[in-house]
């Protein structure tokens, strides 16, 4: 008896002891893990969409070794991804500290700017970018386009963008901006070109019918204007842009009611589309409907800051409240609502 709890007393020690050994081991493996073994866990949370604990792992290797680059980068994107603006700038350029040449970290930092609405800032990161990527790399060339585009560079966005679609002709954005920089100059059917190579290669761009309808309307091209307006619908039924465009087109042929169905749609959807107040004032005045234009010339002054075009827009209210005191109550007029 004694010898069997001798043995007993001596396997739990044993199973204790081993018990103990492997604790230590454990402890010893953890201690052993590298930067790089954080950084691979990291990335697996990352992919898997777990940000928290990704960033947890990254802090980890990030003490380990405070250069490794592809941990500020990940930082980075991760902050870019939570909207931390400030925090993802600053990885990048921590990145871009141990790795000057990073082409990554260079055009997240360019959009991180862009973001920021710091458009010299992230002109002067593509342009650093541009001089390390390959002639053929669209990518940085498009960034490069997009801020002298901002920035009023008009000549210079439109050679970047003519260089873009030489080395891809399929690039549909490249085609959208040469469009657009041609409607501004006043190159409508050269614009319209543009936009239909566009819809050629993508019909389901959400912007390019929008552009079309528009310029179509600086032309006076009410029916393939009206055709753009329908499918920018299609695409987006709450554009209120296309609303109210579609409201001009009414107008311009003497359909008032459609007019005003369109405006108030377009507010309905927007009530801080400004101008669209204004567009349905004159078509509820061509119906006589002089009470709610007045209303809805009120709300118009409410965004206007030009003193000039808001002397102008009240004349025409107190056109209508004439009206309306000779054929209507005053009490029409709420004491909110006085001419000013």
């Amino acid at each position: 008896m004694a010898d069997t709890n001798t043995l007993l007393l001596w396997t739990v020690v044993g199973l204790v002891a081993l018990l103990l050994m492997l604790s230590g081991y454990y402890i010893w493996l953890i201690s052993r893990r590298n930067a790089s073994w954080y950084y691979q866990e990291a990335l697996i949370h990352y992919r898997n969409g777990d940000l928290v604990k990704a960033k947890s792992y990254l802090v980890d290797a990030i003490k380990r070794r405070p250069s490794y680059s592809n941990v500020l980068y990940t930082l980075g994107l991760i902050a870019h991804a939570e909207d931390n603006l400030k925090d993802a700038a600053g990885w990048y350029s921590k990145t871009l500290e141990v790795n000057p040449n990073d082409t990554d970290a260079l055009y997240n930092k360019g959009q991180v700017h862009l973001d920021q609405n710091d458009v010299e800032q992230a002109l002067e990161t593509f342009v650093r970018l541009s001089e390390l990527a390959d002639e053929g790399d669209v990518e940085s060339q498009m960034a490069l386009g997009f801020c002298h585009d901002l920035l009023g560079n008009i000549d210079e966005a439109k050679s970047l963008y003519e260089l873009v679609i030489t080395i891809d002709p399929e690039q549909v954005e490249a085609y959208f901006k040469l469009g657009r920089i041609a409607d501004g100059d006043g190159e409508y059917e050269k614009a319209i070109g543009y936009y239909d190579k566009v819809v050629a290669l993508n019909d389901k761009h959400e912007s390019v019918f929008t552009e079309l309808a528009q310029t179509y309307a600086k032309m006076d091209e009410w029916e393939p204007c009206k055709i753009a307006c329908e499918k920018a619908l299609a695409l987006d039924p709450t554009n209120a842009k296309v609303y109210n465009q579609l409201g001009l087109i009414y107008y311009g042929q003497q359909e008032y009611n459609e007019a005003v169905r369109h405006y108030q749609k377009a507010v309905e959807l927007d009530p801080t589309f400004a101008i669209v107040y204004n567009n349905l004032g004159y078509a509820l005045e061509k119906l006589d409907m002089y009470k709610e234009a007045f209303r809805s010339f009120f709300k118009y002054t409410k965004f206007i800051e030009d003193p000039k075009e808001k002397a102008t827009i009240r004349m025409k209210m107190a056109e209508f409240q004439e009206k309306l005191n000779k054929d209507y109550a005053k009490e029409y007029f709420k004491p909110a609502e006085p001419i000013l």
